[in-house]
């Protein structure tokens, strides 16, 4: 479970890393390295929507709310 939760929080920092930065990229008009990042984060978003599928997954079949509560904030 802290192992889904990790690489949950290792997507959305380096989803924000991206959205971040192409903006950045589109004041620059660089059209190739936008359209690269525009790919990267499209890959990045499927990654995320896998894992936060199986996070859900996981829950369900683990409901122990207030040990799965203590985990998420310990891990945080």
């Amino acid at each position: 479970m802290s192992k889904i939760i990790t690489d949950q929080r290792n997507l959305e920092m380096k989803y924000e890393e991206l959205v971040k930065h192409r903006v950045e990229l589109k004041a620059l008009g660089d059209k190739t390295a936008y359209k690269e990042n525009q790919q990267k984060i499209k890959d990045v978003s499927l990654a995320l929507r896998e894992s936060t599928k199986m996070l859900c997954r996981n829950l369900k079949e683990n409901p122990n709310v207030s040990g799965t509560l203590l985990k998420i904030q310990e891990e945080r």
